[in-house]
């Protein structure tokens, strides 16, 4: 019984629910892609200059 919750500590994420997961998840992809926007209009903003 000890083993499984031991190896269930680094299992934080599957305590989450699937909206959860989702949202998170969604979360990442807008932050990665507001990432990849700015490094696009840095790059055109430098070409223009």
């Amino acid at each position: 019984m000890n083993l499984k919750k031991m190896g269930r500590t680094n299992e934080l994420p599957n305590s989450l629910t699937w909206r959860e997961k989702a949202l998170l998840e969604e979360q990442v992809y807008l932050i990665n892609y507001n990432k990849y926007e700015k490094s696009l209009k840095d790059k055109f903003s430098s070409i223009i200059k």
